[in-house]
């Protein structure tokens, strides 16, 4: 499957984590090959906290955060949903 605006990012189908809150898919960028992470909300009915949660990721750059990408809606059934693209850390214990 092929997702983002532009086609920007294909998908490994098969999920890396869920929570609460969304689904984890690797994706890969089309353009380079760079593997990345997107988290996919699962609950239409929160959107907009999905695009506040990518607005306030832009703003943040530091060694202890985990990178934001890029962000995207995604029509899913009859609702949108946000995805946002994050760097993907291969091996490392996020705690």
């Amino acid at each position: 499957m092929i997702i983002g605006e532009d086609a920007k990012y294909a998908v490994d189908p098969e999920s890396i984590g869920d929570g609460s809150f969304g689904d984890a898919y690797k994706v890969q960028r089309v353009s380079d090959g760079a593997w990345f992470i997107a988290k996919v909300n699962k609950d239409p009915k929160k959107y907009l906290e999905a695009v506040e949660e990518g607005k306030k990721l832009q703003l943040y750059q530091h060694p202890n955060i985990v990178g934001y990408v890029d962000s995207f809606l995604i029509t899913q059934g009859l609702g949108k949903t946000q995805a946002i693209v994050m760097e993907y850390c291969d091996g490392k214990l996020l705690i």
